[in-house]
């Protein structure tokens, strides 16, 4: 639903029957356009998801550009006001997967750089994170985005080295593949991330401007999405991509990718 959104409609609330009715049997909501609303407005939110008959599994953005992560220790305080919130508002629509981005430049102070003290200092607020979650039976994945968003982490390896260093067993790892391409990696690696348990989720879209997938592309799709689902994958798959025109975007782009709906419960 993120990408979905627009200024006059922020949440992409127009689009949730559509959602539905093209086929899709869950839906990924944004975490940071969530976290500052009302109570009365999160729980219209939540019914026309009900009326709709289509679960909220999965948060998207979950590093919001007003929360500053890095830095002293007025960062560190804001630590669990929002980890509170992340989890009450995951148990509330029902989310099982909190898929976020490592921080970007602007959720660190200025003067932080992050071989040289940032890294520890996100692994400890993950950490946290990770262990509120657990109990909640929420699984945290990291997505690795490239450079040109000013993230920190822009590669897999970059991401499966912060949940090394974290060591929890519900933080895994969200490929997009649109972040992949651009970052020249190779999408031959995930079937054995896939094989060892690494890999919670993921993202998708063509590869043309980032566009939805689409019905007469099928056959590309299916030899990059093919070997992870053999490898394994029983995950969730998401369309975070670019509409251009959104009703029939979203109706095209589950014919494309309806395959993954025989894998293992792939959505």
């Amino acid at each position: 639903m993120l990408m979905l959104a627009s200024a006059e409609d922020p949440l992409a609330e127009r689009y949730i029957p559509a959602v539905r009715q093209a086929g899709y049997d869950y839906a990924e909501i944004s975490l940071s356009k969530l976290y500052g609303l009302e109570e009365g407005a999160l729980w219209a939110y939540r019914d026309a998801f009900g009326r709709a008959g289509l679960p909220t599994e999965a948060f998207n953005d979950g590093m919001p550009p007003f929360l500053c992560v890095l830095g002293d220790k007025s960062a560190e305080a804001a630590w669990q006001a929002y980890i509170d919130r992340a989890v009450q508002l995951a148990k509330f629509f029902g989310v099982s997967t909190i898929t976020t981005s490592a921080p970007h430049s602007y959720n660190a102070q200025p003067g932080v750089v992050w071989e040289k003290g940032g890294k520890q200092q996100y692994a400890a607020f993950l950490r946290r994170f990770s262990q509120a979650c657990a109990p909640e039976g929420i699984t945290i994945a990291i997505e690795p985005i490239c450079r040109r968003e000013k993230g920190f982490v822009n590669r897999i390896a970059q991401a499966l080295e912060l949940i090394g260093l974290v060591g929890a067993d519900n933080l895994k790892l969200v490929p997009d593949l649109f972040h992949m391409r651009m970052e020249g990696e190779d999408a031959s690696c995930l079937p054995a991330l896939v094989r060892d348990g690494r890999i919670a989720h993921l993202h998708y879209s063509d590869a043309e401007e980032r566009g939805f997938p689409c019905s007469a592309r099928k056959a590309l799709y299916l030899n990059e999405l093919q070997p992870v689902l053999d490898a394994g994958f029983a995950g969730r798959i998401s369309v975070e991509a670019v509409p251009k025109h959104p009703l029939a975007d979203i109706a095209s782009a589950f014919d494309a990718i309806s395959f993954c709906k025989a894998k293992k419960g792939c959505g």
